[in-house]
């Protein structure tokens, strides 16, 4: 027995020491490529930078190529999930449980939708009141207000 544990110690042994040359064969390209960029950056240490103008030209105008292009009117219009989980409440007449507006979703918008971010996308919207649950599985919009009445003035009935 102790024959078999001295050859798996030995054993164990040559395998630590070509796991250490391995790992130092693998890092050598790393580390080569590390301390080059170490040496230019000394290098640069004391030359003044280039990309941030002074701040008295900061009032300059950004080219015309570098900022934001306005919004294509055309194509799909993106949406987050929670305006896409309030669409699907609004197209379901009552209310509706966690698989049937997981269905809705994947219906519309022909793509796969995770449980849990709908579900916590639900208790979010539920926070701002926007949705309601009546059980813990069916959820859905709260009822809107009855639209307040005018009062005909005194003026019109004389």
């Amino acid at each position: 027995m102790s024959t078999a544990w001295e050859l798996l110690l030995q054993h164990r042994a040559e395998l630590i020491d070509q796991l250490q040359v391995a790992r130092k064969r693998a890092e050598a390209p790393y580390i080569a490529e590390l301390e080059s960029t170490n040496r230019a950056l000394e290098a640069l240490r004391g030359v003044p930078r280039r990309g941030r103008r002074p701040a008295e030209n900061e009032a300059v105008a950004e080219p015309s190529s570098f900022s934001p292009k306005p919004p294509a009117a055309r194509g799909r219009q993106k949406r987050s999930l929670k305006e896409m989980v309030q669409i699907a409440l609004k197209s379901q007449s009552g209310p509706v449980d966690i698989a049937t507006l997981m269905q809705a979703l994947e219906q519309r918008w022909n793509r796969t939708f995770q449980q849990s971010r709908v579900e916590l996308e639900l208790l979010r919207i539920q926070q701002e009141r926007a949705v309601k649950t009546d059980t813990e599985d069916a959820w859905r919009e709260p009822s809107a207000p009855p639209p307040a009445r005018a009062h005909a003035s005194s003026s019109m009935s004389q």
